[in-house]
């Protein structure tokens, strides 16, 4: 079998259930990467994700989600958006001052950067091919002020 390593032990089958990733992946992985990267991109995928909240626009002020988020016992930082708000352990969302009064949305900062990128003129039509719940489309629609969503 493979030799043993202190770091990426045992076979790949092992590696597999221990780092909850397929067994097939982790071969291609070790193939292609080595124990190293493959272990680095294990430990990675197997983060639990910040949550991110965008401000919506409906909020009286940021301090005023913030001291929300904050006495609810919400970890949270700026995000790099301007927007956005970083959440650690924010519990049920759904319970959630700011979420319930809509001055927040869940939403991935990369996504909100797409929908800035975009840019369009304001009375312009936008079909958003890559839409889940319309948080891009929302937004973009807000800031075009448009009756066509």
């Amino acid at each position: 079998g493979p030799p043993r390593s202190t770091r990426f032990p045992y076979t790949t089958l092992f590696r597999s259930i221990k780092y909850s990733h397929p067994k097939w992946l982790l071969s291609r992985w070790l193939d292609r990467f080595g124990e190293d990267d493959t272990l680095a991109l294990c430990t990675a995928n197997n983060r639990v994700p910040r949550v991110t909240a965008i401000l919506t626009g409906k909020e009286p002020s940021r301090a005023e989600v913030f001291d929300s988020l904050t006495e609810s016992g919400v970890e949270i930082e700026e995000g790099v958006v301007a927007e956005a708000i970083r959440m650690r352990r924010p519990g049920d969302i759904r319970e959630l001052l700011p979420f319930q009064k809509g001055w927040i949305r869940i939403q991935d900062e990369t996504a909100k950067l797409i929908g800035d990128a975009l840019g369009p003129p304001p009375g312009a039509r936008v079909l958003d091919l890559c839409a889940g719940p319309g948080g891009k489309a929302d937004r973009k629609s807000t800031r075009l002020n448009s009756s066509h969503w």
